[in-house]
């Protein structure tokens, strides 16, 4: 591909997770596995990604215990800079849909980038 552009894999975890005065206890996690193209630009790069989301559920009230597991088709596009040619900081928005329901959210990415063939970037 070059300098100026890479093929992407991205994968994370997001956790979301609430307790209240009404004895509600829930979470929310997030596992994206995405593949992208990375465009580098002089001082940042564009990275649009698409692939597959795999989203937990569970929850709690008085005792009686809720989950559920859903994957769904999930795109990003994210804009950052790579500094030093290793640490990644950028800004990046996400979205998955499925059955005509959606799930949004913006994040800030922080990263540390490395060879998988062993040489120096």
């Amino acid at each position: 591909m070059g300098t100026n552009g890479q093929v992407t894999f991205t994968s994370g975890y997001t956790s979301l997770g609430w307790n209240d005065d009404f004895e509600v206890d829930g979470n929310f996690t997030i596992i994206p596995l995405l593949a992208g193209y990375r465009q580098n630009f002089n001082s940042f790069y564009v990275e649009p990604q698409s692939g597959l989301g795999i989203y937990n559920f569970r929850m709690e009230f008085i005792g009686e215990s809720e989950s559920d597991s859903e994957s769904a088709f999930t795109w990003a596009v994210g804009l950052g800079s790579v500094i030093n040619q290793a640490f990644d900081i950028g800004f990046r928005y996400q979205s998955a849909s499925k059955d005509g329901d959606e799930l949004n959210h913006f994040g800030l990415r922080l990263g540390y980038n490395f060879s998988l063939d062993g040489r120096a970037q």
